[in-house]
């Protein structure tokens, strides 16, 4: 059924136009030009082809400025008919990249200065405000594309405007200071949004019929809805199936018209989604696009960031390269550099392109133009057919992506939310930007001014010529990546932003990044409230890191730890020269440093007291200085920190096998470098020895110059022992070629994890119930050479020293050999970390990968438990016997031998 005509209001107009110039239609309204050539216009009807945004009004002046005269330029090809214009689709060419330095210029924006604030919390609802906050720093850090390349730009800009960010609290005031830190990811459909007034469902009616033009030419009118009528799918196929001239789609929204004020709402785009949604099943179902175009059409896609270590990334895993820190157990070395955020380990990815497959009877050389404004959806498949050249796109003052890539509304304080993208479009895998043919000033009203349905008239009948309007698409998005160069404070005590962005990344590691945040004792969310105010009221560098030193305790994970200037001032630079294990519930001192003088307690007498406090309150008062995954690996850590504190005299009291206790002044001396104690664990010198046809071979004693030698020298002995109770000093790849069986094998398994939408639950619990977590699970496959193998049997000694890369090996040479474990259970941390660095010199090390046995079982917090388990004594430690090792050689000879029968 032929549609109702175009009005004669319409034709007048028109015809009109045409009579303003000598017989070629030429009048600044409807020329077209091609290629992006700059056109005459006329006022309030303009048509500004290939332009990168809205026309900008005038200045007014008391005069008004008459028009320069122009020449007119005829387009002759303007009033050709339809039919005889050439069906064959416009090549598109290449654009020209932008000049990085023109674009770095052009990206410059100024943001609010504020004098530094004096250090002091925020009220309770400044706090809060600042969390909000936090989210929309770490939304935009992780998923937003033009962060990708430089998030340190996107950290400076952010310190820069907390201390204004933190003073808004009212709507406008916070709206005003984020619309120009916004700004600087130059990307439209990132921006503040305002608080929606109405939830009530929106229905626009379809109309019943599409128009018909005079020269066939269908008019379309397509609104977004909830939900769609039957009789709207019966008026898309009559439309599609009148092929015998242009198609016009009308996506057009009333919201952005200045003589309306209906349309979509801020209630609308709350439900953004689900229009999208709507419009693209209804065109999908009714087949429409498809029944328009003869040859199969891709759709578009997204190209998403994961926030997390890449896939393709190999498993940290005896891959750390460098020399350990003697008796440093972090291992804080990875085959990642040195990472500024841990959330740049970023993998893209793209979603599936499906091909529409076309209806081989429709016209190849049917017209298509579609006519948008910044409040319109553009269902997938009508943007495949612009991004692919069959379809010319005309805007009104812009048009928006928001409707074909991811977005979330991040809320803020008073109703104030803020818009962040999550992708960028692809075409034929390569990003692209959705940019229209040509944009025309607003209408007053739907149809009112018909000046866009003017000039998708004008470039249909123009569509083909050598000169053709269509604009080329780019092949990266209209926004550059890392443009605004901004520094963050580095000097010990920074600024309250730099600080304030420091609790921002330590936070976002332990919710978005840490491979353990499953497994957290405390709220990490109630200890990032409490850290917040104490950050902003730091007054000194010590107060700055113990903040940040009590979030890193909630990590529950031996392998996260503080590194920094500052940090070493707070616990001291200078050690005691001696060390103490906890033995049988006592702190028992285990070993002097060698040339220590007399006048120092000796080995084997009790602690009672550390600087004067009881070593029980002691404890309690320090629990949250370190971050560990167990119970024995903090008692380690707590009493190698007890040692620790400030160069000179310090009062601890002892108590000697004799039993009174008595006070004891132990002079603190400085380390170098403010490092750990320099000698090993245990006195013996000799790596080796043997008794019985057995061996034993301390792993700290060697390194890669002297190990071949030493374990050739105990290739015949029946039985060895392997200590692995400290860290490593030797590579694990030589120890496997000497004592692994098993020349291919998986040593663990590498759980990685990442995240590719943003979480915006509160809490980290919540988010754990309803946010995705992809994971992925990598076997860890070594590869050794076993033609010289040891053939014995092997006994491994563990205990909390056994931590990170000696927990690695010990894992391998179960997997790999006969190997048991004799001892207690080792630390249970045995991932490797990456460094994050922080504000003020400061370094977290953190591990992003989760380490689990070959068998899928829990290493992290648990360890590795001993077949035979065994604890040193006091009596033992202070009669100088290793009690451990000698329960190992016991039960090695019983298991070479076999048990004796008792006459």
């Amino acid at each position: 059924m032929r549609g109702n005509k175009i009005t004669t209001s319409f034709r007048l107009a028109f015809a009109v136009g045409c009579a303003l110039s000598s017989a070629s239609c030429s009048s600044a309204f409807f020329k077209v030009t091609p290629n992006g050539e700059n056109a005459a216009a006329l006022p309030d009807t303009t048509a500004s082809t290939r332009s990168q945004g809205p026309p900008k009004p005038e200045p007014r002046k008391p005069e008004p400025r008459k028009p320069e005269p122009r020449k007119p330029e005829p387009v002759a090809r303007v009033l050709r008919p339809i039919d005889s214009v050439s069906s064959a689709p416009p090549a598109r060419a290449r654009p020209t990249p932008p000049d990085p330095g023109v674009t770095a210029r052009a990206s410059e924006t100024t943001l609010p200065s504020v004098a530094e604030p004096e250090p002091a919390a925020s009220d309770s609802a400044g706090v809060v405000h600042l969390t909000h906050l936090s989210t929309l720093w770490q939304t935009v850090r992780l998923f937003h594309p033009a962060v990708s390349e430089s998030p340190d730009s996107w950290d400076g800009a952010v310190a820069r405007t907390l201390p204004a960010l933190r003073v808004a609290r009212e709507s406008a005031a916070l709206s005003g200071v984020l619309s120009t830190l916004l700004e600087t990811l130059r990307d439209p459909l990132t921006r503040v949004e305002q608080p929606a007034t109405s939830s009530e469902p929106r229905r626009i009616h379809m109309p019943a019929e599409f128009e018909v033009t005079d020269d066939s030419s269908v008019v379309l009118t397509l609104p977004a809805n909830d939900q769609y009528l039957p009789e709207d799918s019966m008026v898309l196929r009559r439309a599609a199936a009148r092929g015998n001239g242009a198609l016009i789609i009308d996506l057009r929204e009333p919201a952005l018209s200045p003589a309306s004020s209906t349309g979509l709402t801020a209630a609308d785009r709350s439900r953004g989604s689900r229009f999208v949604r709507e419009m693209n099943a209804f065109i999908e179902a009714t087949g429409f696009v498809e029944s328009v175009i003869s040859a199969p059409l891709m759709l578009p896609g997204e190209r998403l960031r994961r926030a997390g270590v890449p896939l393709s990334l190999p498993p940290m895993f005896f891959n750390a390269s460098g020399s350990p820190n003697r008796n440093d157990n972090s291992n804080a070395r990875t085959n990642v550099d040195a990472v500024d955020n841990s959330v740049s380990l970023v993998s893209q990815h793209d979603y599936l392109q499906p091909r529409l497959s076309g209806d081989e009877t429709a016209r190849d050389n049917r017209r298509i133009a579609i006519m948008a404004n910044e409040a319109s959806i553009i269902p997938r498949s009508l943007a495949a057919l612009v991004l692919a050249g069959r379809a010319s796109l005309v805007a009104e003052a812009g048009v928006s992506e928001l409707s074909l890539v991811s977005s979330v509304s991040v809320p803020l304080a008073q109703g104030v939310w803020a818009r962040v993208r999550t992708s960028t479009l692809t075409y034929g895998g390569v990003s692209v930007a959705l940019r229209a043919d040509s944009i025309v000033a607003l209408s007053d009203s739907r149809g009112g001014g018909a000046s866009a349905l003017r000039v998708a008239m004008t470039i249909l009948r123009s569509k083909g010529g050598p000169e053709s309007p269509l604009a080329d698409q780019p092949s990266t998005p209209v926004y550059p990546a890392g443009t605004v160069a901004f520094a963050i404070d580095s000097t010990p005590y920074p600024n309250m932003g730099a600080r304030l962005i420091a609790g921002f990344k330590l936070w976002n590691a332990m919710r978005t990044q840490h491979a353990h945040r499953d497994s957290y004792d405390d709220d990490i969310d109630a200890v990032f409230v409490r850290a917040v105010p104490r950050l902003e009221a730091a007054g000194n560098r010590s107060e700055y890191a113990r903040a940040l030193e009590d979030m890193v305790a909630s990590f529950d994970d031996g392998q996260v730890s503080l590194v920094g200037a500052s940090r070493d001032a707070l616990f001291g630079v200078a050690a005691a020269p001696f060390r103490a294990r906890l033995v049988e519930g006592r702190v028992i001192v285990t070993d002097l440093r060698p040339g220590t003088p007399t006048g120092v307690p000796p080995v084997g007498v009790e602690i009672t007291s550390a600087d004067g406090f009881p070593i029980a309150a002691w404890f309690a008062d320090h629990r949250r200085d370190i971050s560990a995954s167990n119970d024995w690996a903090r008692s380690r850590e707590l009493l190698r920190l007890a040692a620790r504190g400030p160069e000179g005299p310090a009062l601890f009291k002892i108590r000697d096998v004799t039993g009174p206790e008595r006070s004891f002044d132990v002079v603190r001396t400085a380390l170098p470098g403010g490092g750990e104690e320099e000698w090993f664990e245990r006195r013996s010198a000799t790596p080796s020895r043997s008794g019985g046809g057995l061996a034993y071979v301390d792993l700290e004693r060697l390194n890669d110059r002297t190990a071949d030698s030493v374990f050739r020298s105990v290739k015949n002995a029946r039985g060895v022992v392997l200590d692995l109770r400290s860290a490593l000093n030797v590579s694990p790849e030589t120890v496997l070629r000497h004592f692994s069986s098993t020349p291919q094998f998986v040593a663990a398994r590498v759980v990685r994890r990442g995240m590719s939408a943003p979480c915006l639950e509160p809490t980290l619990r919540e988010a754990q119930r309803s946010c995705v977590d992809e994971r992925a699970t990598i076997p860890v496959s070594i590869n050794t050479d076993t033609t010289d193998h040891y053939k014995g049997r092997i006994v491994l000694l563990i205990d909390d020293r056994t931590q990170g890369e000696t927990e690695q090996l010990a894992l391998a040479l179960e997997a790999s050999s006969n190997a048991v474990f004799i001892g207690s259970s080792s630390a249970g941390a045995a991932a490797a970390p990456v460094a994050l660095k922080l504000p003020g010199g400061l370094t977290l090390n953190f591990p992003v990968d989760e380490v689990r046995r070959a068998d899928g079982g829990q290493v992290h917090r648990v360890g590795l438990t001993p077949l035979v388990e065994v604890h040193p004594t006091v009596r033992g430690t202070r009669a100088g016997t290793d009690e451990v090792l000698q329960r190992a050689q016991s039960w090695l000879q019983s298991a070479l031998d076999g048990s004796r029968t008792r006459r």
